[in-house]
């Protein structure tokens, strides 16, 4: 092996040392957040540990692209073929959850525990539902497509096939919702949830993977967090 080999092999073994690392960093975080305040220890500890979870999340990427990848923030502007992909996307996933819920759960979901849930988290009322929803819609997905599909996509990619790569990281996006389902649907109701969230997050993968830009990812994402939402109000505010 010559001297240029050498410097190539160290390169790639630090490169997926360090991608090891990342991904350790965040995966298992999202999960430990949700589960502190949902479940356990519950009240202003389990409050606290979600909202530096929250933090570590927000962080993290942006300081591991800065340090270790000696990154600076650019504008990128969206394409319009990408975005009339995920457009589609977003239409598609979007009117399926809408669909399904129409014809197999709206008469299986006691509405009542969203209710409660809603009531507890002071949204119990149009407009500050309407508020929460606009920002988890539109806010947190953008969020949550830098967390998953920027940050942790990029760095399991350097690990593993790319096809693995987009099933793991659905996995980890999905799993916190699993927890957060489980407190509100029965068991099955939730699996199957789950599994939509799990099947969104794969094919929000594969956009990042083939167009290398979040936009229609986060546009795909936004589109089926307001079905989403749509079927929340009619659960909280259908029957009043």
């Amino acid at each position: 092996m010559t001297d240029s080999e050498a410097s190539r092999t160290d390169t790639a073994a630090t490169q997926r040392r360090e991608a090891l690392i990342a991904v350790l960093l965040l995966a298992p975080i999202p999960s430990i957040g949700v589960f502190s305040a949902m479940i356990s220890p519950g009240g202003s500890l389990g409050h606290a540990i979600f909202v530096v979870c929250k933090v570590w999340l927000l962080a993290l990427p942006a300081v591991w692209w800065w340090w270790r990848e000696s990154g600076r923030p650019r504008w990128i502007a969206p394409s319009t073929g990408p975005l009339l992909v995920g457009g589609v996307l977003g239409f598609a996933l979007g009117a399926s959850i809408l669909i399904g819920y129409g014809l197999f759960f709206e008469s299986r979901i006691d509405p009542s525990a969203l209710r409660e849930a809603t009531e507890a988290m002071r949204l119990g009322l149009p407009l500050p539902f309407l508020a929460a929803a606009l920002y988890w819609s539109f806010v947190n997905s953008a969020i949550e497509e830098y967390v998953y599909r920027w940050f942790l996509l990029r760095h399991l990619g350097r690990l593993v096939t790319p096809t693995v790569a987009a099933i793991a990281s659905a996995l980890v996006f999905a799993t916190h919702h699993v927890i957060a389902l489980l407190m509100y649907l029965p068991v099955p109701l939730a699996i199957i949830g789950s599994t939509g969230v799990f099947v969104g997050g794969l094919v929000w993968a594969i956009l990042y993977q083939r167009f290398r830009s979040l936009w229609p990812c986060w546009l795909s994402h936004a589109i089926v967090d307001i079905a989403v939402f749509s079927i929340g109000w009619e659960m909280v505010f259908g029957g009043h």
